[in-house]
C-alpha cells in the first residue's frame, strides 16, 4: 500500500483503489463499494492505526515463486479476499511480481508495531501441500492419537529442512521441503506403531 493510494476525501472519508472508507462518531468503520455497503465494524481502531501508520510498510521476505527475497507489500485482508469479511481487518503481505502473499501474526492495535508474516510468500498448491502436512501427518500424533504433545511432534522434526533450526511448516516452500517432512513424520508414525 503506497500513500498515494490512501486519498483523503474529507474528514471522515478516505478512498483507497475502488473502496471507499468511512469512520463514523460512534466508532464505526464502513467500507463501501461502487456505492454499496459491504463492511461494516465496531472495532476498527487497528485498522485504522494501520491505514494511518503503516501504509507505507514493507518488509523483506523470501517468495518461492520468484526465489529471492522480495519487499513484500503490506495489504488488508479486504483486497485479497474480497468475499469474506471476516478477513477484510488481517493483515497479509504480499509480493509486488507474482501478487502471492502470507499472513502475519497477530499484532496489539494499541502499540502499532510492525506486523510479523507468518513465513514464506508460496502459492496456491504449497499452501495445499502445506495444509496436508497437518492435517494428515503431525497433528493427527498430537491431536487425534495423543500418542506425543504437540512440542514433543515439532522437536522431532527440528532440522528437517534446515541443519539446528526449529521447525516451522511456514519454510516449507517446495515439494521437496514436503516431501522431507512427510519422510520424516512417515519415521515418526513407525516409532509409535501409528497406522
Amino acid at each position: 500500500m503506497k500513500i498515494e493510494d490512501l486519498l483523503k476525501i474529507d474528514e471522515k472519508n478516505y478512498k483507497y483503489k475502488n473502496w471507499i472508507l468511512h469512520k463514523t462518531k460512534h466508532k464505526y468503520l464502513i467500507i463501501f463499494e461502487n456505492d454499496k455497503k459491504i463492511y461494516e465494524n465496531t472495532l476498527y481502531s487497528q485498522f485504522w492505526n494501520y491505514i494511518y501508520n503503516l501504509h507505507n510498510m514493507k518488509q523483506g521476505i523470501f517468495c518461492c515463486d520468484c526465489k529471492k527475497e522480495i519487499k513484500a507489500e503490506l495489504c488488508f485482508g479486504f483486497e485479497i479476499y474480497p468475499n469474506r469479511t471476516d478477513l477484510f481487518e488481517n493483515l497479509f503481505y504480499r509480493c509486488p511480481h507474482c501478487q502471492n502473499y502470507v499472513g502475519t501474526h497477530k499484532v496489539n492495535s494499541c502499540k502499532c508495531i510492525k506486523p510479523v508474516s507468518l513465513g514464506k510468500i508460496v502459492n496456491s498448491n504449497i499452501k495445499k501441500l502445506r495444509m496436508d502436512l497437518h492435517n494428515n501427518y503431525i497433528d493427527p500424533i498430537w491431536n487425534k492419537y495423543k500418542l506425543w504433545n504437540r512440542t514433543e511432534v515439532y522437536n522431532f522434526l527440528c532440522g528437517v529442512l534446515k541443519e539446528d533450526e526449529d521447525y516451522h511448516t511456514a519454510d516449507v516452500c517446495c515439494i521437496e521441503d514436503y516431501k522431507k517432512v512427510k519422510d520424516r513424520v512417515i519415521v515418526l508414525q513407525k516409532i509409535l506403531k501409528i497406522k
